[in-house]
């Protein structure tokens, strides 16, 4: 996983450009902090309440069907779970906007949603449609429903359907 996060920094070679902090490089470091976290010291430490919706996954779909994790903490998930994300954006900030450092319940962060990020996760949803989408963001008093994102919230109604429910969220299978 390091060594992922310093060719997608350094690559392609022979050039500095990638040295300038253009934000692949902190789209990198959830992935490799999740995997640290979980894997380091020889024994997982995920936390004990994501066992319910990751076993689920990973035991109704295959090592190459992808997933999408739709809520904080969704890299968690992917690694629970032990299958791909069906788009780069693997954590959901670029899509919501979601300011680090802690809960702003009064803020609306929707005009720090990355710009064309929606465009891309329609584009890798085309080339590797999620088998599930997990709603870890279906309380009733969540920040970023997928009722306030039309894009998603269409995508689920027409062509997936409920099939769980844990106390992470709502668990999505393609019909």
């Amino acid at each position: 996983m390091v060594a992922a996060l310093l060719y997608s920094v350094f690559q392609p070679w022979g050039t500095w450009e990638n040295l300038a902090f253009n934000g692949e490089l902190l789209m990198n470091l959830p992935l490799v902090w999740a995997w640290a976290v979980a894997f380091g010291g020889g024994q997982s430490r995920l936390r004990p309440e994501l066992l319910a919706a990751g076993a689920l996954l990973c035991t109704h779909s295959g090592p190459d069907d992808r997933v999408f994790i739709w809520g904080r903490g969704a890299g968690e998930f992917y690694l629970q779970a032990q299958r791909r994300p069906a788009t780069r954006h693997f954590l959901t900030f670029p899509l919501t906007g979601l300011v680090f450092g802690g809960s702003l319940p009064s803020i609306d962060t929707h005009d720090r949603i990355v710009p064309g990020a929606w465009t891309a996760l329609e584009q890798d949803f085309r080339a590797h449609p999620p088998l599930f989408i997990v709603d870890i963001q279906s309380d009733e008093d969540a920040k970023y429903p997928v009722r306030d994102f039309p894009i998603l919230a269409s995508l689920l109604a027409e062509r997936y359907e409920p099939v769980a429910r844990t106390a992470q969220g709502v668990v999505y299978r393609i019909r």
